[in-house]
């Protein structure tokens, strides 16, 4: 209920967002049985299915589509109303990253035992040849992989979120699958969802 007041009484482009989906009846758009979150990759098995360009288009882990994104890394006793209510769809997704946002926001404010050098967790790294990377970005997992010989680079593979939550039969996909209405609904849906989902490349978005 303080998430509604907020969204009816709130101003700025996140509530106006809001509450443009729930006045549409929307707020459940492209909800899908759930899609599993990407786990932290083995780095041997990284270098195993990055040397295969079929897992670099379109990449599975244990052969099953995969979801990397704000939704699948974000928790709070907020999301969990929503998806009950709502599904996995377009306003839980549209929070999801708010939320991320916010507690990311936290995370800069310096505490009393951040607010100098000696406050910042340092790892060692190690240097590996073939070396990969993998991190959370803001979009969700990116991985990298590259093999050097001396200082020239014999191959560089990149496998980004996208790929993930794009694949032919990924969330983005069955989401698609689940849009009603005329043409022009169905359109206007089809970009909120994929803007939701965020895609690292310009698209071009066609409705038969």
């Amino acid at each position: 209920q303080a998430f509604d007041d907020w969204v009816g009484s709130s101003n700025n482009v996140a509530g106006r967002m809001f509450d443009f989906g729930q006045c549409s009846g929307w707020s459940g758009i492209g909800s899908t049985s759930e899609v599993n979150p990407l786990p932290f990759l083995p780095e041997a098995r990284i270098h195993q299915l990055m040397q295969n360009d079929e897992f670099a288009a379109r990449p599975q882990w244990l052969n099953q589509c995969c979801e990397t994104t704000s939704y699948t890394r974000t928790q709070s006793p907020l999301l969990s109303l929503l998806q009950s209510q709502y599904g996995n769809g377009l306003l839980l997704r549209l929070v999801a990253r708010l939320t991320e946002m916010a507690l990311l926001s936290q995370k800069l404010i310096p505490g009393p035992q951040e607010a100098g050098v000696n406050g910042i967790e340092s790892h060692a790294v190690s240097v590996q040849n073939p070396g990969v990377g993998q991190v959370d970005a803001a979009r969700g997992r990116l991985l990298h992989r590259v093999l050097l010989d001396g200082k020239h680079i014999l191959s560089y593979q990149i496998v980004a979120p996208t790929e993930w939550n794009f694949h032919p039969q990924g969330v983005v996909a069955q989401g698609l699958k689940t849009l009603s209405g005329d043409k022009e609904q169905i359109e206007q849906q089809a970009r909120l969802l994929i803007s939701a989902i965020d895609p690292c490349v310009a698209y071009e978005l066609r409705v038969n």
